[in-house]
């Protein structure tokens, strides 16, 4: 039996995404919800750390995002 997509966790993937389009409808709170969770699911790739980076810089909030940007290298 093939279970139903929408009963699967949400990727990382799809975190981002979401965030993503949370910032663009302003809805920061939302966003960066999103994007941390991307970065929980999968704290090994950089790219979700990167993501999370780059918002955070946008919102003005540089030093997590040097940090955010840091541990994204750091691996």
């Amino acid at each position: 039996m093939v279970e139903p997509l929408h009963a699967r966790a949400p990727s990382a993937g799809t975190h981002v995404m979401l965030g993503k389009l949370q910032a663009a409808a302003g809805q920061p709170a939302e966003a960066e919800r999103h994007l941390r969770e991307a970065v929980r699911l999968l704290p090994k790739a950089n790219w979700t750390h990167l993501t999370l980076a780059d918002f955070l810089r946008s919102a003005g909030r540089l030093r997590e995002a040097e940090e955010s940007a840091a541990r994204a290298t750091a691996r």
